[in-house]
């Protein structure tokens, strides 16, 4: 009877000291060789890296980067001539500080079990895969951590025995894989107030994103940068980003301006706008209540114009029209100067008649004057410079500047 127990004591033990000494189960977490933790001598002996064999980390399909959330395919290679038995354990952390990055899971492959110790995922072996010359292999599954989580580095170390039952003559061996977070990249999303204008005027594209933006008209690369597009001109815009994903396209019409009309005078006290339609009139500066056709009779001296406005509500305006009571009651267009700037240029008095032209020099002498009837008077030549003049007619004085180069 105590040989009995002696002996089953003695199995205990023998099984106890055997699972210690080779891990056949799995290692426990933190032997990997990462920042912070320790490997496999923790356990068994030797000095890493010193003997003839090696552990390799590879990715299935060898990816330059990792796709946030993908799992993928990791197989860890441990190997060395001279012995015949082998472990592993292998963790992901963030490059940067180091700590869990991912999930480890078995998914369909064999000899695998999983653990999680300090917010960090590991793979290890399940089970002794028994004697094997050379090396082993195992694959597991890494699913890969959220967006933003930056470079990724796997660790793992490899334990290696000869079999004969003790921590004499093992091996321990480590290496690590980095990878690169994919570069996610949002298309950029151009946007305006409005998607029609008139020609001549601007309409401002904005777009979403901070990243680098070209931006193109009609298939085309503009010279404009930035977050917003300044554009006046009728057709296809949209913006490409650094890495070339494009934006929505937005077309743009710029709608035609009527012609500028023109302001004549008809008889006493008519004014006549070249446009038959779309017609306001203004009067020193403000519209005229029911003055929309194509001309008005005026009773009041002053600054008249008249803006016309086509079926697309675009709108061109006329010069202005300078009017003065004439001697006997009627409106009198006011004087005109052509070409200014000019050399000795035209001042055509229009209807107006007996009156008294004086012209200053930038000093303020008076350097020509003259009374002439209606009608045009060719300016004197003069020295380059600026100059005054005044048309004196009745109690109304027109002032002008004039360029002569």
């Amino acid at each position: 009877m105590k040989i009995l127990k002696v002996l089953s004591v003695f199995l205990i033990l023998f099984s106890i000291s055997e699972s210690v000494l080779t891990n056949s189960g799995g290692a426990p977490s933190g032997y990997t060789g990462a920042p912070g933790e320790g490997n496999c001598t923790n356990c068994h002996s030797g000095t890493v890296n010193s003997g003839n064999g090696s552990v390799t980390i590879s990715i299935a399909g060898n990816p330059s980067t990792y796709v946030p959330g993908q799992s993928y395919d990791v197989t860890v290679y441990v190997r060395d001539p001279l012995a015949n038995k082998f472990g592993f354990q292998a963790t992901a952390v963030r490059s940067s500080n180091n700590q869990g990055a991912g999930t480890m899971s078995a998914g369909s492959f064999n000899q695998i079990s999983v653990s999680s110790s300090g917010g960090k995922s590991y793979a290890n072996h399940n089970t002794s895969p028994g004697i094997v010359q050379f090396g082993r292999r195992w694959t597991f599954v890494w699913t890969a951590p959220a967006a933003g989580s930056g470079a990724v580095t796997i660790y793992a170390a490899g334990n290696v025995t000869n079999n004969d039952g003790s921590t004499s003559g093992d091996q321990v061996y480590t290496n690590n894989l980095t990878i690169n977070e994919a570069v996610t990249s949002t298309p950029p999303v151009i946007s305006s107030s409005t998607v029609t204008a008139c020609q001549g005027d601007t309409i401002r594209l904005q777009q979403t994103t901070t990243q680098s933006i070209t931006w193109f008209f009609n298939g085309v690369i503009t010279s404009q940068t930035g977050n917003s597009f300044a554009a006046t001109q009728s057709g296809n815009y949209y913006a490409v980003n650094a890495n070339g994903d494009s934006s929505n396209h937005l077309r743009l019409v710029f709608n035609p301006k009527p012609a500028v009309p023109t302001v004549t005078q008809s008889g006493q006290g008519v004014l006549v706008s070249s446009s038959s339609t779309g017609n306001q009139w203004y009067f020193n500066g403000s519209p005229i209540a029911g003055s929309n056709g194509p001309s008005i009779n005026i009773t009041s001296g002053g600054v008249y114009w008249v803006t016309t406005t086509n079926s697309f509500g675009c709108s061109s305006t006329s010069q202005p029209f300078y009017s003065s009571l004439g001697a006997k009651g009627g409106v009198s267009s006011s004087p005109q100067l052509y070409p200014n700037p000019g050399a000795s240029p035209t001042l055509d008095l229009g209807t107006w008649d007996k009156a008294e032209v004086v012209i200053w020099d930038a000093q303020g002498k008076v350097v020509f004057r003259k009374k002439l009837a209606a009608g045009t008077l060719v300016l004197p030549d003069l020295f380059a410079g600026i100059y005054s003049i005044e048309v004196r007619f009745n109690s109304v004085i027109w002032k002008q500047k004039w360029i002569n180069p």
